[in-house]
């Protein structure tokens, strides 16, 4: 009869394992899937942004590089809701990009980037990156990006918050001080003086 009992609480202990095994694993399965639906979404979202851009570059004042926050000035786009969390994606870093008749459209929405792809309808050949944000220590890792990011400083203040891909600065500058310019070169030094930065982020494929 010990025996039995013995067994028997075996047998329970074995079942409660499998079905944490199972629940576990129907809970991975579940954010897996709802992760992918928000890939899409972030990825359908990338398709929007781009033809916006591509059917209205004549309207944009620097018709190579036309940024997310622009087009939302123009009144062409509400702000992109990001899919992951309860903001909305960066309308600083997020930008389209026109070579030769091609849009290369970038879209960063939090953590999660897609990077300069050309002329893609179907989702499924999108690649989506995991970033982090950029910070002006350089960052160990293999998979290591820099860029020069700019700021205005006057009497010794920042004129913006954070320091800004050179072409959204120009933006942001023209729109602060009513400005035409289309070079930082030519912008007024008489203004604010103009410091540019290293920085650098990690990133890797997610998707």
């Amino acid at each position: 009869m010990l025996r039995n009992k013995g067994y028997i609480k075996y047998e329970i202990v074995t079942v409660i394992v499998l079905l944490l095994a199972i629940f576990s694993f129907s809970g991975y399965l579940i954010v897996q899937i709802v992760n992918q639906q928000r890939f899409n979404v972030m990825k359908k979202n990338w398709i929007v942004f781009s033809d916006i851009v591509k059917t209205n570059i004549s309207s944009f004042h620097n018709s190579e590089v036309v940024y997310l926050q622009e087009v939302i000035d123009e009144g062409y786009l509400a702000n992109i809701k990001n899919p992951f969390d309860n903001g909305f994606c960066d309308t600083t870093q997020s930008k389209v990009s026109i070579v030769d008749n091609s849009n290369y459209t970038t879209l960063k929405c939090g953590e999660y980037l897609i990077n300069e792809v050309s002329n893609i309808n179907d989702v499924n050949e999108i690649d989506v990156f995991k970033v982090t944000n950029w910070v002006s220590k350089k960052t160990k890792g293999r998979n290591v990006e820099s860029k020069v990011l700019y700021n205005c400083y006057i009497n010794g203040k920042p004129l913006f918050s954070d320091y800004l891909d050179e072409l959204f600065f120009i933006y942001k500058y023209n729109k602060t001080f009513e400005t035409d310019y289309y070079s930082i070169d030519d912008i007024n030094m008489n203004n604010c003086d103009i410091v540019s930065k290293k920085f650098y982020r990690t990133i890797e494929i997610v998707d």
